[in-house]
This record gives C-alpha cells, structure tokens and sequence, in this order.
C-alpha cells in the first residue's frame, strides 16, 4: 500500500537519520535561518553526524559568526566533545582554532568553552562499554 503525502511527510519529520542529513545540507549549503528552522521543528541542537560533531563544531570549523551565536543563543552544549580519530577529545573552540578562527574563538571562550583536553571524559565502565559502544 503507498504512504499519502502527509504520511510521508510525518515518516520524514520523526526520522532523526533524515533530519540529520537535511542539518548537514544546512551546514554545507544553506543558511543560518535554513539551520534554525530545522531546530525549531524540534531536532535536538546537539544531534551529531556520523563522525560525533556537532552543528556548533562544524560551523565554529566554518567560521560561519551568525550560525555560531544562533547556536549558544538555542543552548548548544558549548563543551561538546567528539573523538577525533576515535581517540582524541574535540570541542568546538579546538575546531575553531585549529582552523585558525580567532574570532569565533573569542566568542566561545566567552561563553566558557574549553579545549577538548580540558572537558573530563566519561571513562567508558563495565555497564557503559567502551567509546565503541561494545560491551
């Protein structure tokens, strides 16, 4: 039996997989107000690719000022770390200087960022398994 349109469009809006990718054609391609109107249907500011970043990591990245204060403004985990090759720690404010941002570093910094190397990790426990997510 097919799905109707408005079927359809509900499967897609409840999807987190679409909705990740329509963030990552935001962050890719769109613009700030595109990204916004995926957070104001209800996706979570702090879903990740599959890589582990976050939209603040890749804009602080990007260099993209307008993206990044929308982002702390919604209450984007300024501290939100991903594994670099599985191992080391990232943040936004190590994304933004590693790219040589100094300005959306700057901002970071003065809402409280960290490198990643500074944010305490959670270490992986019997009933967490390892970062892999084995137990």
């Amino acid at each position: 039996m097919e799905k109707t349109p408005a079927q359809n469009s509900s499967q897609k809006e409840d999807n987190p997989n679409v909705l990740m990718r329509e963030v990552d054609k935001a962050i890719q391609y769109g613009t700030v107000e595109d990204l916004e109107s995926l957070y104001d249907k209800g996706i979570d500011i702090d879903q990740t690719d599959w890589e582990g970043r976050t939209a603040l990591h890749m804009m602080s990245a990007k260099g993209n000022k307008e993206a990044v204060e929308m982002l702390i403004s919604r209450g984007a985990n300024i501290n939100a770390v991903f594994l670099f090759q599985g191992r080391l720690p990232k943040t936004a404010l190590d994304a933004a200087t590693e790219t040589g941002r100094t300005e959306i570093a700057d901002i970071l910094i003065s809402h409280g960022a960290k490198f990643g190397k500074d944010v305490p990790q959670e270490q992986p426990t019997e009933e967490s398994g390892s970062f892999w997510g084995d137990k």
